[in-house]
């Protein structure tokens, strides 16, 4: 039968080829992916201990190579980073540099396969996990892994860590900013309560009312307000919110703001920081 059709059959052959290139394939098979293995020892190599008697300009070099080394391989295949988390497992936890490198392209290479041990490193306390490593974990989650740590990270920015089994809220607020702007949604009410929260950790309410700045709307003008008439504030956390006025709100809702405020300030020091401001941007 097959030498029955010989010109049928190249017909069809030819037909097969047409039908390919018009997918947008080739006449030959694509080239397979690098293997991962020697990407992996890349990372071995780039973050080789240095020893503390090395020159600077040794050093140098050294931290420039792993930071061109991290940012090449961040863009490497999923397979690349089901092979660092592999070898993250593998290696003594004491190395933490290299541990900290190889999640580091685990999470933006495999984040589907990754995420759920992040969020895992991120409340696990013990010998597995260093406070360091956790605090790296967070911040790769929200950056690969934005909706899996907006739902893990927002109660516990609601709530002040007062142990030390969390990362230090400040990381954890910031972290939760970083993924809520990933996803377009930032909960300003949110943000707003950590500013005035006084039970909050000064720092991470210094991070909030940063972050108020770069959001205008009632919310953000009333929290700053109650931030900026706390009469037990710190002056640095009364400075960072009225500059959030300036850099937040429209102008003339900021000048009549800060004039408010000034009025009936009887703090001396505060208010020439007041008066300087409202000279410089509101003429």
């Amino acid at each position: 039968m097959q030498s029955s059709f010989p010109h049928a059959r190249r017909a069809l052959a030819h037909t097969s080829l047409l039908l390919f290139a018009a997918c947008g394939g080739t006449a030959s098979e694509a080239p397979p992916a690098p293997d991962a293995a020697p990407l992996v020892r890349e990372i071995e190599e780039a973050f080789a201990p240095v020893s503390d008697s090395t020159t600077s300009d040794v050093k140098d070099r050294a931290l420039a190579l792993r930071r061109a080394t991290l940012e090449r391989l961040r863009g490497g295949s999923p397979e690349l980073g089901r092979a660092a988390w592999k070898r993250f497992q593998e290696v003594e936890k004491t190395n933490e540099e290299l541990r900290i490198a190889l999640l580091d392209v685990a999470s933006h290479t495999a984040p589907d396969d990754v995420k759920r041990e992040l969020a895992r490193m991120v409340s696990t306390y013990g010998p597995e996990f260093t406070l360091r490593i956790r605090t790296h974990a967070v911040r790769f989650l929200a950056e690969t892994a934005p909706k899996e740590a907006v739902e893990l990270l927002t109660p516990l920015v609601r709530e002040p860590q007062r142990a030390t089994t969390y990362p230090p809220q400040e990381t954890l607020l910031d972290c939760w900013i970083v993924a809520s702007r990933k996803l377009g949604n930032l909960d300003e009410r949110l943000l707003a309560d950590v500013a005035i929260g006084i039970q909050q950790p000064a720092d991470a309410r210094y991070r909030a009312i940063e972050e108020l700045g770069r959001v205008a709307s009632p919310v953000t003008r009333d929290a700053l307000e109650l931030v900026l008439t706390e009469s037990g504030s710190d002056g640095y956390l009364r400075r960072k919110a009225a500059q959030a006025v300036i850099d937040g709100l429209p102008r003339a809702d900021a000048c009549a703001l800060l004039e408010r405020i000034a009025d009936r300030e009887v703090d001396q020091v505060f208010l020439v920081f007041l008066a300087d401001m409202l000279q410089k941007n509101c003429p």
